[in-house]
């Protein structure tokens, strides 16, 4: 029977506990025709521009979301599901 691996050295139980940097959003131009520039690690994903103001009139917040994720997984942007929700909200209601 395998037992699971558990770090007795307090140095290597910190490595494995290292939290995963948090994406940020930005917003570059203005929101009636400006881009998203998100950041995770070194990571870095530059949307194309677009009226967020209509978009967001037309949509609600959490579909926009949910399609921006999605399309960042395909793209290999690490980034997990509902992560993105609340760092849009400040970008996008400022």
């Amino acid at each position: 029977m395998l037992h699971p691996f558990v770090a007795t050295i307090p140095e290597i139980a910190e490595l494995l506990d290292k939290p995963e940097p948090k994406v940020k959003v930005r917003l570059i131009g203005k929101p009636k025709h400006g881009a998203l520039l998100l950041e995770k690690g070194d990571n870095k994903y530059e949307t194309n521009s677009a009226d967020w103001v209509k978009l967001t009139e037309k949509y609600p917040l959490e579909s926009i979301v949910q399609s921006l994720e999605k399309g960042l997984r395909e793209r290999r942007f690490p980034i997990r599901q509902g992560e993105l929700l609340p760092e849009m909200k400040k970008v996008l209601r400022k």
